[in-house]
């Protein structure tokens, strides 16, 4: 068994943030523009355009962890009940 005073201990050398711009803005943070590689991220916030996306119903067994299996994703006819 290992002793731990014998174990190395590393460092992280580097650190990477997320930043929320829009929740800076609203509780009125500036993020100065050295916090980014880009001097404005603002760019890379775009919407994703739909026309590529696609989207269907499917079953309410993947709000379970256990249900790992292919079936899960696969598409279901949506029935509409009676109020």
């Amino acid at each position: 068994m290992a002793n731990p005073a014998n174990v190395p201990i590393s460092q992280p050398t580097k650190y990477e943030i997320g930043l929320n711009l829009k929740t800076a803005k609203e509780l009125g943070i500036e993020i100065p523009p050295s916090l980014s590689d880009d001097p404005d991220p603002r760019g890379l916030m775009r919407p994703f355009p739909g026309e590529p996306m696609q989207m269907w119903p499917i079953s309410t067994r993947v709000n379970k962890p256990e249900n790992d299996d292919p079936a899960i994703v696969e598409p279901i006819e949506l029935t509409t009940s009676a109020a």
